[in-house]
């Protein structure tokens, strides 16, 4: 009889859930444990702190970090430590959620271009033919 305990078994049980590799979630973390507007403004805060506390995905953190330079003053303002690791501070946060809501680009009246296709182009629409849409009017 096999020992189910062995890996090599044929009664071993399969593991039921995928093992994460990759060290840690990249979502939407949960809400924040602590109260925020307890926190000094000098507090530093990791990435997942302050995306709970923003309710953002720690991957659109790391997106505004690496964006280049030229947007600075309508983004997150983060400090990298000597040791490599990023940390917002309580301020920025709060200076951040005193912007309010992004207001859209105003539009000039022209139509937004199409966004482009990758691949193949696609083959142009078939035109009704002058006989056949003369004949539905009669």
């Amino acid at each position: 009889m096999p020992d189910p305990t062995l890996p090599g078994s044929a009664t071993a049980a399969a593991p039921s859930k995928k093992r994460n590799r990759h060290g840690h979630n990249r979502g939407v973390p949960p809400p924040p444990s602590f109260d925020f507007d307890a926190l000094a403004d000098g507090t530093l805060l990791s990435e997942v702190e302050a995306a709970a506390i923003l309710r953002l995905s720690t991957n659109t953190l790391t997106a505004w970090r690496l964006r280049d330079d030229k947007r600075r003053d309508d983004r997150l303002a983060w400090i990298r430590l000597p040791n490599g690791h990023v940390r917002y501070t309580a301020a920025a946060i709060r200076a951040y959620l005193a912007l309010g809501p992004r207001k859209k680009k105003q539009s000039n009246g022209a139509p937004a271009p199409a966004p482009r296709r990758r691949g193949r182009p696609r083959k142009p629409l078939a035109q009704p033919r002058a006989e056949a849409a003369a004949g539905t009017a009669e």
